[in-house]
């Protein structure tokens, strides 16, 4: 499934396009093992396996994880909680579509192979996540699923 992105820029000398990913580049990233995009891909492996331990251990301690469909959840306890309660009732992959890097984050967009749709925007700070807001459409997510739609998303 390749599909063209095309990018109109004014200014170009500090982006880079490799593949479906586009790179930004400037001064004020803080340097880790990992790039913005590395720790995101491996935020997707380890979503892929449902491995909430692996998950867990990319987030900061007091991290907010913002699905639109709900409240923002606040900690890495009410973080665990929401991952345990999805990985528990539905089968779910994420499929990178396109992946922005930007200083201080990342940007995904994704699709599962029910073909449902989303956006993942990142905050990262020290190599951890520390703010992380998500889109989709939660009636078409339960409707694929095959799960009742519950009275709570949690």
């Amino acid at each position: 499934m390749s599909q063209k992105r095309h990018f109109t820029l004014q200014e170009t000398t500090d982006l880079q396009l490799i593949g479906n990913t586009v790179f930004v580049h400037n001064n004020y990233r803080q340097q880790t093992d990992m790039t913005n995009i590395e720790l995101i891909r491996e935020w997707i492996a380890r979503f892929n396996r449902a491995d909430v331990d692996g998950i867990m251990e990319m987030y900061a301690e007091n991290a907010t994880n913002h699905q639109v469909v709900t409240d923002p959840l606040v900690g890495k306890d009410a973080i665990r909680r929401l991952f345990e309660v999805e990985f528990g009732r539905a089968k779910m992959t994420c499929i990178e579509e396109c992946l922005l890097e930007t200083a201080n984050g990342a940007v995904l967009e994704w699709i599962d192979p029910t073909g449902l749709r989303g956006c993942g925007i990142f905050q990262i700070a020290d190599g951890k996540i520390v703010h992380q807001r998500g889109y989709f459409d939660q009636l078409s997510f339960f409707r694929l699923q095959g799960i009742d739609v519950p009275d709570s998303y949690l």
